[in-house]
């Protein structure tokens, strides 16, 4: 492997915003991310704040639970997380 300058781990909008910061100053830059696909957790940022069991999921009918969250976000990310 060849040597890079900084290492940023993680390619959400903050990670893949610091890659482009240091690539910018002239360093190597090596972005590492353990989902699948690049985006981390941005990927699922519509300028939305999740929440599970809310009244507004109740007055829409909608079934949910805080386990349940955890639960799909726990398969979203492939169960590698620190719970």
């Amino acid at each position: 492997m060849t040597d890079v300058d900084v290492i940023v781990l993680g390619s959400g909008f903050a990670g893949l915003r610091a890659a482009v910061a240091a690539s910018s100053t002239g360093c190597s830059v090596l972005v590492v991310e353990a989902q699948s696909e690049i985006g981390g957790r941005s990927r699922y940022s519509w300028s939305n704040i999740m929440g599970a069991g809310t009244r507004f999921q109740r007055e829409a009918g909608i079934e949910d639970s805080p386990k349940a969250m955890f639960d799909q976000y726990m398969r979203l990310n492939s169960f590698r997380l620190d719970a």
